[in-house]
């Protein structure tokens, strides 16, 4: 890996056969009858570096634009950032020799994917901006083109609109696309689109928000939970700040949304209320009711939380702590036979930094899913990750990771060793 500074302004990374055999493993998460794909985030260095600039405005559906895990194993890859005047700019190129098969396609995992993106924004007014994205991936004969833009303002100082709109196209060759597919459906296009409004002030905080996704819409370097759905949901809170020493705010909140979606084949509703409480030492302290209906596979079933509990707080100062507890109706999302269920989860956290040399944090996590009808149990789930550190000194770290997943029947464990010549290089 290397790295030149072509201006004071722009720099170019690039990489080859790049060895991440140093990047430490991925927390363990509760991966057992999840609707949606479970997000994990990056860790590689080259891919870390710079990738702010690749961000766009988007909704609660998209997690990213630009999720660089989409890149398995580059053989090479490039990276270009920086500014010109009032322009932000950033073009990252990479060529993948164990990429992800899109489309189960049959006899091609022996075949790399090449992937380029494309990012540029233009500065207006203070923090105003108005942006444009281009992405392209080409695996096997099929290729996947997105092109998009965004902008975001400031009306007021309480007021912000961020906009988001995305274009796609994915098309195969004659050749592939006769393999698995009609040639018909050899060419799909899509659109996705967000728009955002927020007013803040002291006492008072909204948010409304506004998503559709095509069914058809495809981006191959993205990180989004599903597609074919419009919906829209608005979030509101009130802030009271007592006369107290302990105390500083209370915030009870109401949080609404609908939708529907047209892959699942209905409606969906959500209702959420609770109240905030934050106090000295960090301390923060939520409880919380919901209720709601989604559609899978034809069928309605009931979501939500009977109860949240959830709670942070810096006892001392080399201790800090989270916990919290769910209860609600659940389903179990099976493609043949799903139905209604319950579940129970327990998460907790503790960090411990003693001193200045060594940090132990541990985390947990357990779920528990009963039939509604029968109250028998389906599954339960364990998760523990822990992580201990220890600074030797300004160059020396060691770190130490085990972690531990019930469902997979799992343990795994990490040693990393480090030192740095010259500190924060």
């Amino acid at each position: 890996s290397g790295k030149l500074g072509i201006t004071s302004g722009i720099t170019l990374d690039g990489t080859i056969n790049p060895d991440f055999s140093q990047v430490e493993s991925d927390a363990f998460q509760v991966q057992v009858n999840q609707r949606f794909p479970v997000f994990f985030s990056e860790k590689r260095p080259f891919f870390m570096e710079g990738m702010g600039t690749f961000n766009t405005v988007h909704g609660n559906n998209m997690r990213t634009p630009v999720h660089t895990r989409r890149i398995v194993d580059p053989i090479w890859g490039s990276k270009l950032t920086g500014t010109a005047g009032k322009v932000t700019f950033g073009v990252l190129n990479a060529l993948d020799d164990r990429p992800q098969n899109v489309g189960d396609r049959p006899g091609i995992t022996d075949r790399n994917k090449l992937t380029t993106v494309g990012r540029a924004t233009y500065a207006l007014r203070r923090s105003d901006y108005i942006g444009a994205i281009v992405t392209d991936t080409e695996h096997a004969g099929r290729r996947n083109f997105v092109i998009g833009g965004d902008l975001s303002l400031r009306p007021s100082e309480a007021q912000s609109l961020a906009v988001m709109f995305l274009s796609s196209r994915t098309s195969l060759d004659g050749d592939v696309g006769a393999n698995f597919r009609s040639p018909a459906e050899d060419n799909t296009s899509g659109a996705a689109a967000a728009a955002t409004y927020s007013y803040e002030t002291r006492r008072f905080w909204s948010t409304t928000q506004f998503e559709h996704y095509d069914r058809d819409f495809q981006m191959d370097t993205a990180f989004y939970s599903r597609t074919g759905f419009t919906n829209a949901w608005s979030f509101a809170e009130v802030n009271f700040y007592p006369k107290s020493t302990w105390l500083q705010r209370v915030h009870p909140f109401l949080f609404g949304k609908i939708g529907h979606d047209e892959i699942q084949g209905g409606g969906e509703d959500f209702v959420n209320t609770g109240i905030g409480f934050n106090f000295t030492r960090q301390g923060y302290f939520e409880i919380a009711h919901s209720r709601g209906n989604e559609t899978w596979r034809g069928q309605h079933f009931k979501a939500g939380e009977d109860i949240h509990l959830f709670g942070r707080a810096q006892a001392v100062r080399w201790l800090n702590f989270y916990a919290g507890f769910n209860h609600g109706p659940s389903t179990y999302y099976d493609d043949v036979n799903p139905f209604q269920g319950k579940s129970d989860s327990v998460f907790l956290g503790v960090t411990v930094q003693p001193n200045q040399h060594i940090t132990q944090s541990i985390e947990a996590n357990t779920v528990r899913f009963y039939r509604a009808d029968t109250g028998v149990r389906v599954y339960g789930v364990d998760i523990v990750n822990s992580r201990t550190s220890y600074q030797f000194d300004k160059h020396f770290l060691i770190r130490f990771l085990a972690q531990f997943d019930s469902s997979a029947k799992r343990v795994l464990t990490d040693l990393l060793a480090s030192y740095e010549l010259v500190p924060g290089t």
